[in-house]
């Protein structure tokens, strides 16, 4: 599901999108294995009301307990700007409540009605675009809780400052049923592109967090990155990365809060030959100070290096990896893949072998013959 009402769930566990990100309602069907027998229902409705505007409405079902509405309206300049307006209503049943033992704390409740109310505006300009949420719920035996959203973004494609806030206040529960935390985090976001000289992106993040009546709001998370490419102006020297990202990070409540990483990709060659190097290592401590000395210092690294042949209808590709994750020994393995292409026939295979620390080993050839 797209749209708000996609953007309305698992809220904390997403990023924070910046109206550029903003799409309407619609629904796309997958298709998998459902394990407990659920299905899925959902329907969309477009009427063309002017020759730049447009009419929308979305409906989904799910498990019979569960319906979704929603209602959009898009006005579209070519060139110029788009407005769209859209609200949500979404209603379900929510399960009872069990208790392990008859004198937890937490009380048995009943299956009870959930309600959503919710409503989106965004416009999109040449230099500046603008985008909010809101939305209330309500939940029978718990109460009511808000969500507010804004973000905003200014500027030509090629520099550009963006930004936003949201915020949960009271028993919340998100489109999907779940409730959330009474959270609230900001982003701030400066982007510079050209084509020639690459690409820097500067992005940092908030969460504040305030979970118990009472007490005060404080900063539960802090997050900043650093992401260069290089442009096509300049070498392609395998001493200069194609890409550079760096991370830096802090989170309360945790055994080695402080967090740093850096990523390298390092690529050459053209459609017959070439080969790719990627590397990160990252760092996580409890003193900010990363260093040697510094009280619980963990390392995670990676290294990965793949080369490419492309001779007439066959292509070979090899491949090795070599890995190190939080507290555990490093290991490393090596891939081998070979595919061949003619005209309604291709065949490809793969063999993944041991190097280092590493047991498994793997093959799988495809066959794919088309008329």
């Amino acid at each position: 599901m797209s749209g708000l009402e996609n953007r309305l769930q698992d809220i904390w566990e997403k990023t924070l999108s910046l109206p550029a990100s903003y799409a309407i309602s619609s629904p796309q069907l997958y298709r998998s294995t459902s394990i407990d027998q659920k299905y899925d229902l959902a329907g969309w409705v477009t009427l063309y009301r002017f020759p730049r505007s447009m009419l929308y409405s979305m409906i989904h079902i799910e498990d019979m307990q569960y319906l979704n509405t929603a209602l959009g309206y898009q006005i579209h300049q070519v060139d110029e700007w788009s407005l769209g307006l859209e609200t949500l209503m979404s209603s379900r049943l929510l399960p009872e409540t069990h208790t392990d033992t008859w004198f937890s704390s937490s009380p048995w409740v009943p299956v009870r009605q959930h309600m959503l109310y919710a409503f989106s505006i965004n416009w999109k300009g040449p230099l500046f675009l603008a985008a909010g949420d809101t939305a209330i719920s309500w939940t029978e035996w718990e109460g009511l809780g808000w969500y507010y959203k804004g973000a905003f973004s200014f500027g030509p494609p090629g520099f550009r400052f963006s930004g936003g806030a949201e915020s949960i206040q009271g028993n919340f529960r998100d489109s999907g049923g779940t409730a959330e935390d009474n959270n609230s985090r900001g982003k701030l976001e400066l982007s510079m592109k050209n084509r020639n000289l690459g690409s820097v992106i500067l992005n940092m993040e908030t969460m504040y967090a305030n979970n118990d009546t009472g007490h005060p709001t404080y900063l539960e998370e802090i997050a900043g990155s650093l992401s260069v490419s290089k442009g096509r102006l300049f070498p392609s020297w395998w001493l200069i990365p194609n890409k550079l990202n760096l991370e830096t990070g802090y989170k309360v409540n945790e055994a080695t809060p402080y967090f740093g990483a850096i990523h390298l990709t390092f690529t050459e060659g053209g459609s017959k030959a070439g080969f790719e190097q990627t590397g990160s290592l990252s760092l996580r401590s409890g003193s900010p100070c990363l260093q040697p000395g510094a009280a619980s210092l963990q390392t995670r690294y990676s290294l990965s290096v793949q080369g490419y042949i492309q001779m007439n209808r066959m292509t070979l590709q090899a491949e090795t990896g070599w890995k190190k994750e939080y507290n555990e020994s490093i290991y490393g393995n090596a891939r081998i893949k070979v595919s061949y292409t003619q005209e309604n026939l291709r065949i490809s295979g793969s063999l993944d072998v041991p190097v280092y620390n590493n047991n498994s080993c793997k093959a799988a050839i495809s066959v794919v013959w088309q008329r």
